[in-house]
């Protein structure tokens, strides 16, 4: 008689630990191998298979229930996330792909995208850039005790309204 006989088959969990995106929604039963349904802890918004980018990707700038202190603390994982890549491609261990383009511009022509698919890649690079600045904004206001905020309001000739801010610190540095 063996050892294993009359016991339970248990066994450790392997792979990855869920990602902390996985703390603002619910987690449904398994689809396939290493995904799970969703539902969003603040809209309630389902995925039949979520995969993590799409779950930060709603957080960050779709979901519209979310409260702002979760939203800049999905952001700031974001920024994390994006510099570590970027300390990845610019590590020595990695080789760089030999290739005869030597100027980004080169080869746009060979390569055309529809105009649709630029103005989507052009809203997204805005909406990292506004992610960077948001993030950058909140440890600024972290880091001060001084803290001089300047509003100012106008409106166009179709009475669109615009308002910008200033944030001034101590040491007189601006942040439009």
């Amino acid at each position: 008689m063996s050892s294993n006989e009359g016991s339970t088959d248990i066994r450790k969990k392997g792979g990855r630990p869920a990602g902390k995106i996985w703390n603002y929604f619910e987690k449904g039963a398994q689809v396939s191998r290493g995904y799970n349904s969703a539902i969003c802890s603040f809209c309630g918004y389902n995925w039949a298979t979520a995969k993590p980018s799409r779950l930060k990707k709603h957080i960050a700038y779709d979901c519209q229930k979310i409260d702002s202190d979760t939203k800049i603390k999905v952001l700031t994982l974001l920024l994390v996330e994006h510099e570590d890549s970027d300390e990845d491609l610019n590590s020595t261990s990695i080789t760089k792909r030999k290739t005869s383009q030597t100027d980004i511009d080169e080869d746009y022509e060979n390569f055309p995208t529809s105009e649709d698919k630029e103005i989507a890649i052009n809203k997204a690079l805005v909406k990292l850039f506004i992610a960077r600045i948001d993030v950058k904004v909140v440890k600024i206001i972290e880091n001060q005790i001084n803290l001089t905020i300047a509003f100012d309001g106008w409106t166009n000739s179709l009475a669109n309204p615009f308002i910008d801010y200033c944030l001034i610190t101590e040491e007189r540095k601006e942040y439009l």
